[in-house]
C-alpha cells in the first residue's frame, strides 16, 4: 500500500477517545499531571484514544490502570 492510500485510511477512520472522571465520596476528583510533551506539566483526567484492535469490553479498565497505576 502506498503512503497516500495509508494516510487516506487513517483520515477516514474514526478515533475513539474516552476520558474517565473519578469522584471520591468527599467530592474530590482524581487528576494526573502529564509527564510527556506536548502537554507536559498540565493536569488531566485519565483516558485517551483507544486502539480499534483492542477488546472494547475491557478498554476503559485497561487504559485507566495503564495511565494511573490503580
Amino acid at each position: 500500500m502506498n503512503n497516500d492510500a495509508f494516510l487516506n485510511i487513517i483520515d477516514s477512520t474514526p478515533l475513539v477517545s474516552i476520558d474517565i472522571i473519578l469522584e471520591r465520596s468527599d467530592g474530590l476528583f482524581l487528576v494526573g499531571k502529564r509527564v510527556n510533551k506536548p502537554a507536559e506539566g498540565y493536569w488531566f483526567v485519565p483516558g485517551g484514544a483507544h486502539s480499534q484492535k483492542r477488546d472494547p469490553t475491557n478498554r476503559n479498565a485497561t487504559n485507566f490502570k495503564y495511565r494511573t497505576g490503580f
